[in-house]
C-alpha cells in the first residue's frame, strides 16, 4: 500500500503515534515561515491548542509597538 501514500498530510487528522513532529512535517517547507508570522503576531502562543506551531524566539516585535493599538 506505501506506493499509494501521498507526501502530503491532513492537518486535523495527525496521529499521536507517528515518528518526529508530525505539525512540522505537514506544512512541510513553509513551517519555518509560519513560525515567523507565528512570532509577529502572536509571540506569547495565545493561540496554542490543537496542532500549535510554536513562535521563533528571535523575532520579536518593533521596540514601541503595542498590539492591537490603532
Amino acid at each position: 500500500m506505501e506506493p499509494f501514500f501521498a507526501s502530503g498530510r491532513y492537518v486535523n487528522y495527525l496521529g499521536d503515534d507517528e515518528t518526529g513532529d508530525p505539525v512540522v512535517m505537514a506544512y512541510g517547507p513553509n513551517y519555518r515561515r509560519l513560525q515567523q508570522l507565528k512570532a509577529k503576531y502572536d509571540p506569547n502562543n495565545f493561540f496554542h491548542m490543537n496542532q500549535n506551531i510554536h513562535p521563533l524566539a528571535s523575532v520579536r516585535p518593533p521596540a514601541g509597538s503595542v498590539r492591537g493599538a490603532n
